[in-house]
């Protein structure tokens, strides 16, 4: 008995086989399977992958089927019923819109047609300064209302008093004149000898005051003003904004008042003749006046070698100052001053000398009454 268990044990003896555990095989079965499952589908995934980006770019295909075109729009759009790009609409949009907005820069010519700097050369056309030198050619400027009548308003308060004075009170008075030369050294060459020739003319202030003029009264002068016969003033009242620069009236603190008439100036104006019965010029109208003429043969008188060829005088500014009593209506003083330039051209030389005159009156005396 003890033999046949010995036998039974040893190794090299038949070995019962060990049975295959069956949770083994369905493992590895599961993992075939998987594999094979997972091999399918990422064929499957690939496969639909390439057919949709086939799609996306290659795609022409239309069924005509709505369904269909929408399903196949969904794959290659990737949102459903998304409109299929046409080949016309989007490639002619963008060159279409580029020309029009390319366009802008040649509406935009407005550079070209803004040359409104090349037309507001008013600058040169507005040489209106050149032209507006109308006080010195006496044109006269525009005057409102207001300014208008308060200057004839003036004047025919001057002409009342110098016309009483000069007709009907005949005052006394004393009168005197003076004048001065006023003569550039390089425009004044050919008048270097004018005022030594006529040192009677050209008195000092001085001079005039020690030899004043004694006018008597009821004595029909005319040395009253200007040299007429029967007025002292014939400036026409409807002239007053034409000739008149100025006109003021000031209440002085003695009681007395003060006018003050200054012209606008004037080129060689006209001559009053002493019985004229109008003025010949506004400042003739009011002032003393030389003519061109009379002083370019003053002046050639005086010259040697050269002669004058032609001469103007420009009277400018032309003042009368006249203090007087209201009440009365009688002048006490009166101040006349008149500045004329002369210009004269000789043969070689052009020169211009102003004169200044000016005419004091006072020691007004009516008498009595």
């Amino acid at each position: 008995m003890r033999k046949k268990k010995e036998k039974n044990l040893n190794p090299e003896s038949n070995v019962p086989a060990t049975p295959v555990d069956g949770n083994v095989v369905k493992i590895v079965a599961m993992v075939i399977v998987t594999c094979i499952v997972v091999g399918l589908v990422s064929s499957t995934a690939i496969k639909l992958a390439a057919s949709t980006y086939y799609l996306q770019t290659q795609r022409k295909l239309a069924t005509n089927i709505p369904l269909v075109d929408a399903a196949l729009d969904k794959i290659t759009d990737g949102e459903a019923g998304a409109p299929l790009p046409t080949d016309p609409p989007t490639t002619q949009a963008p060159t279409t819109q580029a020309p029009s907005t390319t366009q802008a820069p040649s509406t935009t010519k407005a550079p070209d047609t803004t040359k409104a700097p090349d037309t507001t050369k008013a600058p040169d056309t507005t040489k209106a300064p050149d032209t507006t030198k109308a006080p010195e050619t006496t044109e006269p400027e525009t005057d409102s209302p207001e300014t208008i009548k308060q200057k004839q308003d003036i004047l025919n308060q001057y002409k009342a008093l110098v016309s009483y004075a000069k007709t009907i009170g005949k005052p006394s008075f004393t009168k005197v004149t003076y004048r001065s030369l006023q003569k550039d050294f390089l425009t004044g060459t050919l008048l270097h000898s004018v005022d030594k020739a006529y040192a009677d003319y050209f008195v000092s202030k001085e001079a005039a005051e020690s030899a004043p003029v004694l006018v008597p009264a009821n004595t029909a002068t005319s040395e009253l003003l200007i040299n007429h016969q029967l007025y002292a003033c014939m400036l026409a009242t409807e002239d007053a904004s034409a000739a008149i620069k100025t006109a003021t009236s000031v209440d002085l603190e003695d009681g007395n008042k003060k006018l003050t008439i200054v012209l606008r100036d004037e080129t060689d104006p006209a001559v009053t003749a002493p019985d004229a019965e109008k003025a010949a010029s506004f400042t003739s109208a009011m002032f003393p006046v030389v003519t061109a003429d009379t002083l370019k043969e003053k002046v050639n008188s005086t010259l040697f070698i050269s002669e004058i060829s032609s001469a103007s005088v420009t009277y400018s500014d032309c003042t009368i100052e006249v203090i007087y009593n209201p009440t009365l209506g009688r002048i006490i003083s009166m101040t006349q001053t008149v500045n004329y330039t002369g210009s004269f051209k000789g043969m070689l030389l052009t020169s211009t000398g102003t004169v200044t005159e000016v005419s004091e009156y006072k020691d007004f005396n009516y008498g009595a009454f």
